[in-house]
């Protein structure tokens, strides 16, 4: 098995194997591909990407090189496995891309635009306490971070509470509004959400914002 998830290498550790060299070393010219070779207790031999992961994606020059290396290599191999890496910040894209492609709208609830939204008053409460924490300190199912999007996204509609105005403010670094003028705030998001059906932009907030404080 051959790492060459350059920027995600891990099979070694996954394997529990402490390499002395890696595929970089070999693309580089400074070890042979069975130097750095290491085998794991059901005798799979394998070559992680470390100890220097390269900065730029595999080529098709480190391909040539790859298989230069791999005729002069005197271990015979039944099958070669390649582990080239997802880079899984652009489903989000990628979903996108499907779906303006089939016409097709489904519920995705991995890669969705909705995956980390948090709209209900009650959690805009608790989350105001952990505000400098990375994400609110939620323990979120999933990590929407690696798929693209954001830990956390604070959003505004009739189901918001006056935390849910301190937060949007926090975000935006705006003077953070009184227990009033949020409330004022607030009235008002949630009337245009049940007027429309829809939440309130972020443009539409700034606009209220503007407008309750005066600026």
């Amino acid at each position: 098995m051959l790492d060459a998830a350059f920027g995600r290498a891990s099979i070694h550790t996954l394997m529990g194997l402490s390499p002395h060299g890696g595929l970089a070393d070999v693309l580089a010219g400074r070890r042979s591909l069975s130097e750095v070779m290491v085998q794991t207790p059901s005798g799979l031999e394998i070559v992680p990407a470390l100890p220097e992961p390269k900065a730029a994606p595999f080529t098709q020059g480190d391909t040539l090189l790859l298989l230069q290396e791999l005729d002069r290599s005197a271990t015979a191999f039944d099958f070669l496995l390649v582990d080239t890496g997802v880079k899984t910040e652009g489903f989000r894209r990628l979903s996108a891309m499907v779906k303006d492609f089939s016409r097709a709208d489904w519920y995705k609830p991995f890669v969705g635009n909705l995956t980390s939204q948090v709209e209900v008053g009650i959690a805009t409460r608790q989350m105001w306490d952990r505000r400098t924490e990375h994400g609110y300190g939620r323990a979120e199912p999933l990590n929407y971070e690696v798929v693209g999007g954001k830990a956390i996204d604070v959003v505004l509609g009739k189901k918001s509470g006056r935390y849910s105005i301190m937060l949007k403010a926090y975000e935006l670094g705006m003077p953070l509004p009184s227990e009033e003028q949020a409330t004022a705030m607030l009235n008002q998001i949630k009337k245009i959400s049940e007027d429309n059906k829809r939440l309130v932009s972020e443009e539409e907030f700034k606009k209220i914002y503007a407008q309750v404080m005066g600026k």
